[in-house]
């Protein structure tokens, strides 16, 4: 069920059209294990759209998304799920969970036992800096607490690479909308650490940024989007650049090396 190349996720010539207006025109990229891939553009640029067609919420008018080989809607939503991991911009639970028990519902795919399970959530919950929400009622968390306990749902569900009954189903694939927007900027970089992370456990990572410089320091490839075409493909240092960045974002900036790491560090001019 692998693909050649390497390659996790293969978004091919993805077009959408809804109510006579181009939503998405033709766009491509791909995602490989290992490598953490953000997307950016400016608002409408297209990106919500993107990510609702690769977690198959939304059918494309043209193209197709390929998972491990597989078209994205072909899969068995069972093993999907085992390895799909896929965190939304906001989420519309309200029960009074213990925030516990809503990350153990990342477990619900797995078959793994009681034990285990709980010895995940609570790595999971350490991981995000939530484990002193846990006994805590969900409904009454901040913003950015809900955002870091999703998150912990969302990494227990792809926790281990998953074994189906004759063979491997292929590495695991991270989605992420916006993970960013509700933190704190200590809790934003350790959101970014932890997708780095995962990556290198033989994951795909896709992240939907805003942010250019979280997006230059933790991203091996930027896709920039306008007008719901790729307009700009490459690692932070081929795409980060003041001229595009005047044309798609209309701000005027000036592009420095980070003095301790080196990666394209945008700076308003």
């Amino acid at each position: 069920m692998k693909t050649g190349n390497n390659i996790s996720l293969d978004v091919n010539g993805v077009s959408v059209r809804r109510s006579g207006r181009l939503l998405l025109d033709n766009v491509s990229f791909t995602a490989r294990p290992g490598e953490v891939v953000a997307l950016l553009g400016p608002n409408g640029a297209g990106k919500s759209t993107l990510f609702k067609v690769v977690t198959d919420e939304m059918p494309a008018d043209g193209g197709d998304v390929i998972f491990n080989g597989k078209p994205v809607n072909d899969w068995d939503l069972g093993e999907r799920a085992l390895m799909l991991g896929i965190l939304p911009q906001s989420s519309s639970l309200n029960f009074p969970f213990a925030v516990g028990e809503v990350v153990l519902l990342g477990r619900s795919p797995c078959s793994t036992g009681r034990e285990e399970n709980a010895a995940i959530v609570h790595k999971a919950l350490e991981k995000v800096d939530a484990l002193h929400l846990k006994e805590r009622n969900y409904t009454t968390l901040s913003g950015g607490e809900k955002q870091r306990v999703h998150l912990a749902r969302v990494l227990t569900q792809i926790w281990t690479e998953p074994q189906s009954s004759s063979s491997s189903l292929g590495p695991r694939l991270l989605l992420l909308d916006e993970p960013t927007s509700a933190l704190d900027p200590a809790h934003q970089h350790q959101t970014l650490r932890i997708a780095r992370e995962f990556a290198r456990h033989n994951v795909a990572v896709v992240v939907i940024l805003h942010d250019l410089n979280l997006a230059s320091q933790y991203s091996d490839r930027l896709v920039m989007l306008c007008n719901g075409q790729v307009r700009a493909e490459g690692t932070p240092h081929d795409v980060l650049k003041p001229a595009l960045l005047k044309e798609l974002l209309d701000i005027d900036v000036c592009i420095i090396p980070h003095p301790v790491n080196g990666y394209p560090l945008v700076v308003a001019a």
